[in-house]
């Protein structure tokens, strides 16, 4: 039984915060409205300020080249958390000044702005450049007439680094190149001498002759025409026949036979044999000497020769 309410205060819950959302938009669709229909825009002029060129020795100009001005302005999402959304960009121009127009939807009925706003200075590569926080805040400043309004910084200026907030010239090299050769200026150009246009002199004026009238063609002779006179009487004459006789077929002969001599037969001519390779010079091989006999030495006897001795056959018992 207690599950009923709880679904009945939620849901109640739930159709408050549908209510309250379409109200918000519809007040944020007429007041973008109103701004559009009374042709009221609104632009934040300010001007920023490089800390450590003189330092440096970089020129301001160089230092401004590429840097961006956006400017952001505080929204709540779903989960009523807030977070910053950029709503206009802008370059600067080479004395560090901008100037941002601002969209319809950031100004309210009373030439306020409908949400909190800051600018925010971004580098080359288009990144917020660091030590830039939400305290340059977004005044009124002044009402030249009732179409133009003119919003700037809390700060005069909006200071930088040139170390932390690179532009366009410092994000390149120095000296990766070789020093390009300077031309010398060229000398002056010869002043050109022109000649006085000669006045034309007056067209001479025409002599008009009296046009001659054509003289009146002469009297036609007209001659009367002859009567034709009746056409002859054709004179029609009698063919003569011409008989037909069949024709008469003879049997074709045949074809005479065309002799072909046969070829006489050629000898082919004799294979010419390269010349024989010139045959070796034998050389003889030195013949092979034994080298001499060692000399005969006194303390080696000579042995006589001791011939086998005969079988001698045993006395039988």
């Amino acid at each position: 039984m207690a599950v009923k309410p709880l679904a009945r205060d939620f849901g109640l819950v739930l159709s408050v915060v549908v209510l309250l959302s379409l109200m918000s938009l519809i007040s944020c669709s007429s007041r973008s409205f109103s701004a559009q229909e009374s042709g009221v825009f609104a632009e934040v002029v300010g001007a920023t300020e490089c800390l450590d060129c003189d330092e440096k020795n970089i020129k301001h100009e160089n230092a401004f080249k590429g840097l961006q001005i956006a400017i952001k302005c505080k929204v709540i999402n779903k989960l009523q958390e807030p977070y910053y959304v950029t709503k206009a960009t802008s370059e600067l121009n080479p004395k560090g000044e901008f100037i941002v127009q601002l969209p319809d939807d950031v100004i309210g009925h009373l030439d306020d702005l409908t949400t909190q706003c800051f600018a925010q200075l971004h580098d080359a590569s288009n990144t917020p450049c660091p030590h830039q926080s939400p305290s340059n805040i977004i005044l009124l400043q002044s009402k030249l007439n009732s179409n133009k309004l003119t919003y700037s910084t809390s700060t005069s200026k909006l200071p930088f680094s040139s170390s932390t907030c690179s532009s366009v010239f410092l994000l390149h090299k120095f000296f990766h190149h070789h020093h390009m050769y300077k031309m010398p200026n060229p000398s002056p150009y010869p002043t050109p001498v022109y000649e006085p246009k000669p006045n034309p002199s007056p067209p001479p004026s025409p002599v008009y002759k009296p046009t001659p009238y054509p003289s009146s063609p002469p009297s036609p002779v007209y001659k009367p025409t002859p009567n034709p006179s009746p056409p002859s009487s054709p004179v029609y004459n009698k063919p003569t026949y011409v008989p037909k006789y069949p024709p008469v077929y003879k049997k074709p002969l045949p074809p005479i036979p065309e002799y072909h001599p046969h070829p006489k037969y050629q000898i082919p001519p004799s294979h010419e044999w390269p010349p024989m390779p010139p045959f070796p010079k034998y050389h003889a091989h030195p013949k092979f000497q034994l080298p001499p006999s060692p000399p005969f030495s006194s303390h080696h006897p000579h042995h006589p020769y001791f011939p086998p001795s005969k079988e001698v056959a045993l006395p039988s018992p």
